[in-house]
């Protein structure tokens, strides 16, 4: 409601800076809960309207949240397109927004793509700036990022993952994100169903599922089922 409100003035003052920033912040509402073609819609003209209107100050956080909705729908190639040509030092100097996002998804574009080394290098920029500004919320994604980077079969910090995961709990717990603690549970049950603790994976798949449905995350919540499913089949079977 708010969204569209904000949408419908800005319109009416005929401010680009005000509605780029309007539908930007409003795709990435929609884009948290799962909503992914009504983001796109807005993160898409948000995108378009502060790249061609030259608005430093919101492109980088337009383009990030654009190529996580590309990431979702399983578009990596469309993500790197957009992001290679905003994340540099100047622009992300003149963001109104912490610069730390859309680092951190252009190292989860890296990895959908199969560049781990790349991908680790990128989430280790994102940390060093997290670190050294304290940006917490994108903070909190950046160590999520890393888990999963870490999580990978062929990575060389793959033991270092459930504590990456835990910190970014912790985090996300202290301020309240509870998306991303729901996606945090997902992931860690996937790592452990990996490396076949099964309890673990368990226990973690229920939490994600259980949040999932408080939130009303309808596009994670079956992906979630479907792996404590997959979990349950694979104990029958040895039983």
């Amino acid at each position: 409601m708010w969204a569209r409100q904000g949408i419908e003035l800005s319109g009416q003052v005929k401010n680009l800076f005000s509605t780029a920033i309007i539908h930007a912040c409003s795709g990435l509402a929609y884009l948290r809960h799962g909503k992914i073609d009504a983001a796109f819609k807005q993160l898409q003209e948000g995108y378009t309207l502060s790249r061609d209107a030259d608005i430093r100050a919101v492109i980088s956080f337009a383009a990030g949240s654009l190529g996580h909705a590309y990431l979702l729908m399983d578009r990596p190639e469309e993500a790197l397109l957009i992001l290679k040509d905003v994340v540099n030092q100047k622009i992300l100097e003149s963001s109104i927004f912490p610069s730390v996002y859309s680092i951190t998804v252009l190292a989860e574009t890296y990895l959908k793509m199969g560049q781990t080394d790349k991908a680790l290098q990128t989430a280790e920029e994102a940390l060093r700036i997290f670190r050294q500004r304290g940006e917490r919320c994108v903070g909190a994604w950046a160590l999520y990022v890393m888990a999963i980077i870490q999580s990978e079969n062929n990575s060389r910090q793959i033991k270092e993952a459930p504590h990456t995961y835990q910190l970014t709990i912790n985090l996300a717990e202290e301020l309240n994100m509870k998306p991303l603690q729901a996606h945090c549970h997902l992931k860690l049950g996937q790592h452990y169903a990996k490396i076949e603790k099964t309890d673990l994976a368990r226990s973690e798949f229920l939490n994600a599922i259980d949040l999932y449905r408080s939130l009303g995350m309808a596009f994670w919540l079956p992906m979630a089922e479907t792996r404590l499913s997959e979990i349950d089949g694979e104990t029958s079977s040895k039983a």
